[in-house]
């Protein structure tokens, strides 16, 4: 259906080999209480109090929750079930993680300051590293828009590390970041990363499932894992991907072994506890 309908406003035919990536989710709708189709039912939230004083919110959707927070807060207010001293919501006042210092010139910046090596090779072979990259304008655009100001962390390791290569080459999504959201955000499996940091998963399930070896490695590498944990976690993250987002085999079927490289692992004192 979706395919068919593309159609109708491209210049060319869009079939399944086109796609890169195909999921689906459950979204959860108030109940009028009248059934019939569900296109039908508007797709907002409802927030309602019970008699013995339980406040519901239900339904709405990811880019509405600060609204949704707020409107719960105030309905909470307005039960004159909480003490008097309580504030109303600050929702609209706080700055996500990476927005205080965040300005729209932020991507440009990063393209033409700076420059971030990368290798695929052990350490204590500086002769062999590959030379510096340069942070093109899709990679720039990329880490300003994931982490804003927190940006410049993620380059300064892929300066220190020298992973600042693309995990695919079709994807802006650096090495370093691997790295970083394990160091920062507390990013233990590959199945997280592919998921919920990078979304590489969303966007291409065979290119992520070409990268799961190698961010196994660098994770493996941070959080001290075994060679035999290192593979479970990359066949766990593989039949994520069948049972999740395609609906027929992977490209890469045998497990190619990863690179030699080594990564110094991060240490506890050096990590922060941050909103995933």
């Amino acid at each position: 259906f979706i395919l068919n309908t593309l159609s109708d406003y491209l210049d060319v035919r869009v079939t399944p080999k086109d796609v890169l990536s195909a999921w689906c989710g459950i979204r959860p709708l108030p109940n009028s209480g009248k059934g019939g189709n569900t296109q039908n039912v508007v797709r907002d939230h409802v927030i309602f109090m019970d008699d013995d004083g339980m406040l519901n919110v239900t339904g709405g959707k990811w880019t509405t929750y600060r609204s949704m927070a707020e409107q719960a807060i105030d309905a909470a207010l307005a039960s004159g079930r909480l003490p008097n001293d309580v504030l109303p919501c600050q929702t609209r006042d706080l700055k996500l993680l990476g927005a205080k210092n965040y300005s729209y010139q932020m991507k440009a910046n990063i393209s033409q300051d700076y420059q971030v090596p990368y290798r695929n090779l052990p350490l204590g072979k500086p002769e062999l590293r590959d030379p510096e990259v340069d942070v093109d304008t899709e990679i720039a655009a990329h880490l300003s828009a994931c982490y804003g100001d927190n940006c410049d962390r993620v380059l300064s390791l892929a300066r220190e590390q020298q992973l600042g290569k693309r995990l695919v080459p079709n994807h802006p999504v650096l090495e370093a970041e691997v790295i970083y959201t394990a160091q920062a955000e507390y990013c233990m499996t590959v199945e997280d990363f592919i998921s919920r940091r990078s979304r590489l998963a969303f966007l291409d399930v065979r290119s992520c499932e070409a990268a799961l070896p190698r961010i196994s490695e660098i994770l493996a590498s941070v959080h001290g894992w075994s060679e035999d944990k290192r593979k479970a976690e990359v066949e766990a993250a593989r039949d994520f991907l069948i049972n999740n987002f395609t609906p027929g085999p992977m490209v890469h079927t045998d497990s190619s072994p990863p690179p030699t490289a080594k990564f110094p692992k991060v240490p506890d004192s050096s990590r922060e506890q941050v909103a995933a």
